[in-house]
């Protein structure tokens, strides 16, 4: 299927966080190309939610840029970065109908009434829920519910899309149908996708190409099947 919109290039340029004395993330210097779906994975405490969370514009960087397209976006705050972002926990207001909670980003954007019907339709169409636009969370599975903060994080159109460990809460055989969906998801929308996951076969099966960190730093970069023939150090080949 064709890409409905191409994703924009993102570019972290010698990138690190520190707390105090404690470095969180070694200098990163990674690019992630327009409508890639790129994995970082490692186990916990690695660093992977630590660069999510400074794509996102939650976590400043201590040193080093972040470019959109070429434009340093490292200090601009996250509401004006046109990235969307899908957490763990869906994050939806239970208190919202799947529609209200999918239109919230365009309520707060300011776009038109007229507009905001279209564009939520659409991609509840996208995300086959349009059947179930008056349900409150409550009343979805833990895959719809998935399937609705896609939505929402895609539907003004954001140039990167960021995912933190967005299956984690799945049990397995829904944490496999929803890595099709996603991917599927992916091809429609044509945003830049970074997925977070500690799961190799996760990574294996969605990205085109993954970054494995470990203590903060990135050890290797490249396709799955590079990564898994040619492994640049032990830690590689041990933890895939």
């Amino acid at each position: 299927m064709t890409a409905a919109k191409l994703g924009s290039k993102l570019t972290f340029e010698n990138v690190a966080k520190r707390y105090g004395a404690f470095t969180a993330l070694e200098p990163v210097n990674l690019v992630i190309e327009a409508g890639e779906f790129f994995a970082l994975l490692g186990p916990s405490g690695s660093g992977k939610s630590t660069l999510l969370g400074m794509a996102a514009g939650f976590v400043p960087p201590s040193q080093g840029r972040i470019l959109v397209e070429g434009k340093d976006i490292s200090r601009v705050p996250p509401e004006r970065r046109n990235i969307g972002m899908v957490f763990q926990n869906y994050s939806l207001f239970p208190f919202l109908n799947v529609f209200r909670n999918v239109a919230f980003p365009l309520e707060m954007r300011r776009v038109p009434k007229n507009e905001i019907a279209e564009r939520v339709n659409r991609m509840l169409s996208m995300v086959r829920l349009s059947h179930l636009a008056d349900r409150l969370p409550s009343q979805l599975s833990g895959g719809q519910q998935q399937r609705v903060a896609l939505a929402r994080a895609a539907v003004y159109d954001p140039s990167v899309l960021l995912m933190d460990e967005p299956l984690g809460a799945l049990d397995k055989n829904l944490r496999e149908e929803m890595q099709d969906e996603i991917k599927q998801f992916h091809a429609k929308i044509g945003a830049t996708i970074i997925y977070v996951t500690h799961d190799q076969h996760e990574a294996a099966a969605m990205a085109d190409r993954t970054a494995v960190l470990n203590q903060g730093m990135v050890m290797q970069c490249g396709p799955q099947s590079q990564l898994y023939e040619a492994p640049a150090n032990a830690f590689v080949a041990g933890f895939l």
